[in-house]
């Protein structure tokens, strides 16, 4: 490392301390490792790698802003939540959602950061799908700008994310976990440093709140459930762990794969919009994950909103036109199923909950994603019930 490199990141890692410390503080947590010929600056979470040629060409705000947007892809848990998705695109996605966090924080990002205001308050999953769907529109249009290139261009990454690892080799489901606690400890210190000194900002605070209050996953449940129901065959190659610990030898299930998965939301006027679309995303983000045939997608207040769409495997529309906004019945959905002769393998409903017009229970699994508080209303006569509280 040259003189000039430690020198200026030294000034980063200083002014960072006085006047960010929540960025410092997880700033301390990474262990600076020089790369030549990078380009650029990448984390994997727990180390931060630099090109020496590449930090000394930025000025000083320009550091600071890249060592603080390191900070965020771990925090944010962006590099576990890529899973199968366009890693590059993905990674212009946190890109967007870290700048945005960053800049509203009162740090100077450099030209040509990626920070577009239409994605205020989006989660990375939201902005992938919209940068995707632009993508693939881009891909059918047949003009070109005038330079040769597509009329619409995302620009280039601020960083590279890299795959955590634990000794060089990628994480099983255990050492995720452990990773996320360990990372939920960070978060909390670093809110503690930085409201001890009086200056954790108000939009960090409320972040690191979400981030770590210690509470069940409702994405997680919703997973569950899902796999449990999309488990489509029998391996009696590889006999059921739970069984095999007390001496019972049964196969376990594998090749997870949904046939028809029934999308249905309630679009009556209680119901919240930017909720909607971020219940979107990670309905997305699951179907990436779990192969889904099929998906079809109604919206219903007190009667369909609009007509059903019919969306193959990996043809999910990346945003929702939300129709209805009127009160809420349960029943239109299901008879509109029933009257076209579709037996989905399950139905997720998305709702408030507020409503006691239900149908007779169907002859196939429901699962109810229901935003309100559990005590404020009954629970749902059939299915299972899974209360978001985001």
């Amino acid at each position: 490392m040259s003189a000039q490199t430690l020198t200026q990141i030294s000034r980063a890692q200083t002014s960072l301390l006085i006047n960010h410390p929540f960025f410092a503080q997880l700033l301390l947590y990474l262990e600076l490792v020089e790369e030549p010929g990078l380009g650029t600056t990448a984390t994997d979470g727990e180390k931060l790698f630099y090109d020496a040629d590449f930090v000394d060409q930025c000025n000083k705000d320009e550091t600071i802003f890249l060592m603080a947007h390191e900070t965020m892809h771990g925090a944010l848990d962006h590099l576990g939540r890529c899973g199968a998705r366009d890693h590059d695109l993905y990674n212009q996605a946190a890109d967007h959602v870290i700048n945005l966090i960053l800049i509203d924080s009162g740090l100077t990002p450099p030209a040509h950061a990626l920070a577009d205001r239409r994605f205020t308050g989006m989660n990375t999953d939201q902005v992938y799908n919209i940068l995707d769907s632009e993508k693939q529109a881009e891909k059918k249009k047949p003009e070109q700008g005038q330079d040769g290139k597509p009329s619409h261009d995302h620009g280039g990454c601020t960083c590279q994310m890299r795959e955590p690892t634990k000794d060089g080799q990628p994480m099983d489901k255990a050492a995720k976990d452990e990773a996320a606690g360990k990372m939920k400890r960070r978060l909390v210190q670093a809110a503690t440093m930085a409201k001890a000194a009086g200056k954790m900002p108000g939009n960090l605070s409320e972040l690191v709140d979400d981030l770590t209050e210690a509470k069940e996953d409702w994405r997680s449940i919703l997973r569950q459930y899902l796999e449990t129901e999309a488990a489509n065959d029998y391996d009696w190659l590889q006999a059921d762990r739970n069984y095999l610990q007390r001496g019972i030898v049964v196969p376990s299930m594998h090749n997870l794969e949904l046939g028809t998965m029934a999308f249905i939301i309630d679009t009556s006027a209680s119901m919240n919009r930017g909720r909607l679309a971020a219940v979107w995303a990670e309905a997305q983000a699951i179907g990436d994950e779990i192969p889904i045939n099929q998906l079809i997608i109604i919206q219903c207040d007190t009667q369909i909103a609009c007509e059903p769409t019919f969306h193959d495997a990996g043809d999910w529309p990346a945003t929702l036109e939300i129709k209805g906004r009127g009160g809420t019945d349960f029943r239109p959905p299901f008879k509109r199923l029933e009257d076209a002769g579709i037996v989905p393998d399950v139905a997720v409903y998305f709702t408030d909950g507020e409503c006691s017009r239900y149908p007779a229970a169907p002859d196939y699994p429901v699962i109810w994603a229901v935003t309100n508080d559990p005590s404020y209303q009954k629970p749902a006569p059939f299915g299972e019930s899974i209360y978001i509280d985001d």
